[in-house]
């Protein structure tokens, strides 16, 4: 069942029974994903309390995809006993190549456990963490589908300089990056093991890796990923 104030949202999953409210949702699911921007959690979070009270919120499965927002915070709305398990997935999701990071409350049991994993792994591999590697998870596994994409677009823009297409251009960074991914996951090799067997002293991969390196292109790829984590415990409540 969905619910969402922006009913143009019900269009792109005509499959679902669609709730009036909140309330209502609340009421007739087990489960409720907490599925909205994180200024707008406090607000759906009262409103589940107000429909339920403490004793009803006991009975349900509160499973947020909130960046930022702590299970210690969604407790504190929800009330101290109330089971949420706190959840970072990412956009491969969408073609079951995903990549989700899971967090327990204290009060989740091992079948509801068991549920949200079942339901996160469906559409890709999980991690379970302690929560408070959370922030920095999404660094690595959440927004960093980003970095390859532009990757993608930047070397799919050199392409085009020398002539190629610009979609047959994404399509082969596509397909080398599914290649290397492949390679990276099976091979037993470090990533830099790897480099080196594309790499010949004098070649044009050391050429391309001397720009990388004139460029600092690892001190960039750090400095991106601690950055996006500081913004994430900016956020997080």
């Amino acid at each position: 069942m969905l619910y969402d104030k922006l009913t143009l949202q019900y269009e792109k999953y005509p499959q679902l029974a669609v709730a009036s409210s909140v309330t209502e949702l609340v009421k007739k699911c087990d489960v409720i994903f907490i599925s909205v921007k994180p200024d707008k959690v406090a607000e759906v979070l009262a409103e589940c309390h107000a429909a339920l009270g403490d004793n009803g919120i006991q009975t349900k499965l509160f499973i947020s995809i909130a960046a930022g927002i702590s299970i210690k915070y969604l407790t504190g709305i929800l009330g101290e006993n109330a089971a949420v398990v706190r959840v970072m997935p990412n956009t491969p999701m969408l073609v079951g190549c995903g990549v989700c990071a899971l967090s327990r409350g204290k009060n989740v049991t091992d079948n509801q456990y068991c549920f949200a994993r079942t339901v996160f792994s469906s559409a890709g591999e999980i991690i379970e963490l302690d929560e408070d590697k959370m922030n920095a998870v999404i660094s690595l596994t959440s927004s960093s589908p980003a970095y390859l994409f532009e990757l993608a677009d930047a070397m799919s823009n050199a392409a085009v300089i020398q002539g190629f297409d610009k979609a047959e251009s994404v399509r082969l960074c596509a397909a080398v990056f599914a290649g290397a991914a492949k390679m990276l996951l099976e091979s037993g090799k470090t990533p830099a093991e790897l480099s080196r067997m594309v790499t010949s002293p004098g070649g044009t991969t050391r050429a391309a890796l001397d720009v990388f390196e004139a460029s600092g292109f690892a001190s960039m790829i750090r400095d991106a990923m601690l950055a996006c984590t500081k913004r994430a415990q900016e956020l997080s409540k």
